[in-house]
This record gives C-alpha cells, structure tokens and sequence, in this order.
C-alpha cells in the first residue's frame, strides 16, 4: 500500500481540524503533516476551518419589502464579482426568502433565468457564469402577488443564500507544498487540483 505524506503551506492557518481515520493523528499534532494510507476508492480525508478569510468572491445586495395591506411584495437583488483571482464564477445560483405563497410575480433578471419554488417558499434565481472581466451589471427585480389574508413574518432577517464555485483555484489560501509517497516501487504522478465551491453562504437584508 502506498504511504503518502501531504506538507501544506501556513499550516497555522487551519483550525478545528477533523480527519479520516487513515490519517495518523499523532504526526499531524507533532510536525502538522498530514501521514496517512489512503482506503480504497474516494474518500474525504480531512475537513477544516479557516477564519481569516480574503474578501468574499461576490458580493449580493438584496433588497426585499412585502406588505401585508396590499398583499404584495418588491424583490430587487444585485450581483457582482469581487474577490476570484481572475476566474470566472460558475453555477451561480441565489435562493431569495419569501414570507409565504405567492399568486405570482413579475420579476426579470438581466442574467439567467428565475422560478419560484413552492415547496420551499423561495425564488430561485439560477444565473449561471459570471466572468469577472464583463462589467455589466447582473440583477434582479420586479413584484410578486401574495394571495389575500396572507400572514408575513415580522422577523426582521432573511437570509439570501448563494450557490457558486470558481474552478482551480483556493480562494480559503491553503495550499499544499509537497506530497510524498513510499512503499511504492512506479514513479507516481503527483498533481493537485484546487476548487473553491459554496458552503452555505448566505447575505442577510432587514
């Protein structure tokens, strides 16, 4: 079996660290190098936090107003790329909250397409790619109807939450600086393959 030690660059950055049961823990707390024989097929081998994160890769400004006595609602969400390296955002997608049922709505985007959920309650904007060297501006707007006697939270928050990730790239800035195998007798091919995908990443209005 092969034996593979992985060396990352600012290991201090890394907190609350978890790993697969593969990894030997001991080494990682003696020298902060991950030591490990990997299982069969893919497996997660560890997971991490980091805390001091560069500026978010986009930045979204929702602005949502419903009003009960009119039974109706304004939406106008904008989107734009920050913080990506020059890499094009992908599979760009914004769940945007809402109180209740809707009759129907009239909201356009200027990218993408947009549905509502029932189940959910929730407008699904799916905008797809944006490339950080386009300058328009992406957004969303109009109304949407809330069907009569509808009752609307008076919670203060909602959380628009945005699905994206950006291809090769690891926007967290951890990297690894080398990897090495033993117990092995072929000359292996050694490569890493960095993407950054949303968690849950999510923009409160009030």
């Amino acid at each position: 079996m092969p034996d593979l030690v992985l060396n990352f660059k600012q290991p201090q950055m890394i907190e609350d660290v978890s790993f697969h049961p593969c990894v030997r823990y001991a080494k990682y707390e003696q020298d902060r190098t991950v030591s490990f024989v990997p299982p069969d097929g893919d497996f997660v081998l560890m997971t991490y936090r980091i805390t001091n994160l560069p500026m978010s890769p986009i930045y979204c400004r929702p602005q949502l107003s419903f009003s009960q006595e009119n039974n109706s609602g304004n939406i106008n969400v904008m989107l734009g790329v920050r913080h990506t390296m020059g890499k094009p955002l992908e599979e760009v997608k914004v769940n945007i909250p809402l109180p209740c049922q809707i009759d129907s709505h009239t909201i356009t985007c200027t990218a993408g397409s947009i549905t509502f959920d029932s189940l959910t309650k929730r407008l699904v904007w799916n905008v797809g790619r944006i490339d950080p060297q386009d300058k328009k501006t992406i957004s969303c707007s109009g109304g949407v109807r809330l069907p009569n006697k509808s009752t609307i939270s008076k919670s203060g928050a909602a959380a628009v939450l945005i699905d994206f990730k950006v291809s090769t790239v690891a926007l967290s800035g951890i990297k690894v600086d080398a990897v090495n195998l033993k117990n092995e007798n072929y000359k292996p091919y050694k490569g890493v393959r960095y993407q950054t995908v949303a968690g849950r990443f999510e923009v409160r209005t009030y």
